[in-house]
């Protein structure tokens, strides 16, 4: 069977994906209002990803996938779900970080059309690439 991606109805599941996977604070990662799509093979979740709308802009605040379903693509599908999710609701820029050593999520974002940005202000931190994506 497949992976497949669906817009879900509740973000409880990702906050519990989040501390398992990220380890750390989901109520910091995933605040009120944030929107989540789930990954899903033979029925069971195996990833998720989550975004909420800030001032004209998607940021995208948070993504796992469980380890046994990793090098298949499924964060970059996950991306892009986000991207379309952004034009459809006619908002100008994708925006999220990373931190400087996550080769695999920087990769995902650059062949998604992301481009390494400074902020006016760091939003999240110094130690932090910000990236965006305008579109």
């Amino acid at each position: 069977m497949s992976y497949y991606i669906r817009k879900g109805k509740s973000i409880f599941v990702a906050l519990g994906m989040h501390n398992d996977l990220i380890c750390t604070d989901p109520v910091d990662a995933i605040k009120k209002g944030s929107i989540a799509w789930y990954v899903y093979k033979d029925g069971a979740v195996v990833g998720y990803a989550t975004a909420r709308e800030l001032e004209g802009c998607l940021y995208l605040n948070s993504a796992g996938i469980i380890k046994e379903a990793r090098g298949k693509g499924l964060q970059k599908r996950l991306i892009q779900c986000r991207v379309k999710y952004a034009k459809r609701r006619g908002l100008e820029t994708v925006i999220t970080y990373t931190s400087v050593d996550n080769a695999a999520s920087i990769n995902n974002l650059i062949a998604c059309g992301f481009r390494a940005y400074t902020p006016a202000y760091a939003w999240a931190g110094a130690e932090w690439v910000y990236w965006r994506r305008v579109l």
